[in-house]
């Protein structure tokens, strides 16, 4: 999930809480309406075969994928503990941020079909402050590396973001200096590699 799926789905979250312990919080076969998680506290599922399922704090029910058919809850839920807390986003609000989402994003594949690069736009329409276009949110260290001479004005902190995380994907610092040095001797972009070399 992006940075930009999660703020839209934070924008159209509502708080919810159970104050009391045993307290039923979906009936069997009741539809399912949003997408929830909850955020303190526990809840069981006791299915009609005796089983009972928990969840805990981080887990989500409702839907498990962005659809806009109805889907029904198996089991009966209660709250395990009093003050249990849940954030929930209507099934539509879900189904379109994660359709807007997926959108947004643009793979880049290398001449063998293999993704080598994946960037997301940003930046709606009216947006005070920020320009429209496209980052890079995750690649291979080639096209991550070959990123830091591109023009990356949507992205205005990606050479500093990148010089702070290449250890965590590229063997040895010695990979980018080397590159480096190979594109200092390219006049092109012989200002690009000062910029990255004096961050």
């Amino acid at each position: 999930m992006t940075l930009t799926v999660r703020r839209a789905l934070c924008a159209v979250m509502v708080f919810a809480v159970v104050e009391k312990a045993e307290t039923v919080v979906m009936n069997d076969g009741e539809e399912h309406d949003s997408w929830s998680v909850l955020i303190n506290g526990q809840v069981g599922i006791e299915h009609q075969n005796g089983d009972v399922e928990h969840l805990n704090v981080g887990d989500s029910f409702g839907m498990a994928e962005a659809t806009l058919e109805k889907l029904y809850h198996r089991g009966v839920m209660t709250t395990r503990c009093d003050d249990c807390q849940f954030v929930c986003v209507t099934q539509t609000d879900y189904y379109r941020i994660l359709h807007q989402g997926e959108e947004n994003i643009r793979r880049h594949e290398n001449e063998n079909g293999i993704v080598v690069l994946v960037t997301e736009y940003r930046g709606a329409a009216g947006e005070s402050g920020h320009q429209q276009g496209h980052v890079v949110i995750r690649g291979t260290p080639e096209h991550l590396m070959l990123q830091l001479i591109e023009d990356n004005s949507r992205d205005s902190t990606y050479v500093e973001d990148f010089l702070l995380t290449h250890r965590t994907f590229i063997e040895s610092p010695l990979v980018v200096a080397k590159q480096l040095l190979a594109w200092f001797s390219e006049p092109s972009v012989r200002d690009k590699v000062t910029r990255v070399v004096l961050l």
